[in-house]
């Protein structure tokens, strides 16, 4: 028997699928154009009766009330396998949607904020950089080493 999660008692969790619902299917949602419009889509397990239990079976509770719903595949949709409970400050900084100034890294597309988060550069150290004229590998290595110093 799966353990039940009653709306009431999960305000928050059920507020962020419901979010996600609506950022998905209502087209009169300012944020649509970036989720629905472009065919993110709720598992239709997790829309309708029983829905926000079965995102709760999968899911569970939020382990700390600070965390947000977030797609682990940003094109993915929102449905078993690709969610979790992350924080705010990952979830805007580290998953934002790569902009045309982005690099290949780590076998994902990322901004350079992205990258430098990750890591825990500073955004413009590795932007120097790169405008030295490094790759993101070369740019992005630690300790750095200076290309007129780098032996073949």
């Amino acid at each position: 028997m799966s353990k039940k999660y009653p709306m009431k008692d999960f305000l928050s969790e059920w507020t962020a699928l419901d979010n996600a619902r609506q950022r998905c299917h209502n087209e009169k949602r300012p944020q649509y154009p970036n989720y629905g419009g472009r065919g993110i889509k709720v598992a239709d397990e997790w829309r309708g009766y029983g829905g926000f239990q079965k995102f709760m079976e999968h899911i569970g509770p939020k382990p700390s009330p600070e965390l947000t719903l977030d797609r682990i595949d940003s094109n993915g949709n929102y449905e078993p396998g690709n969610v979790r409970w992350l924080d705010e400050y990952t979830n805007k900084q580290v998953n934002k949607r790569p902009r045309k100034d982005s690099y290949e890294f780590q076998g994902q597309r990322m901004s350079l904020r992205a990258i430098s988060t990750l890591l825990g550069f500073e955004k413009n150290t590795v932007k120097m950089r790169i405008d030295r004229g490094d790759n993101i590998e070369e740019a992005t290595a630690d300790p750095y080493i200076p290309r007129n110093e780098r032996t073949k």
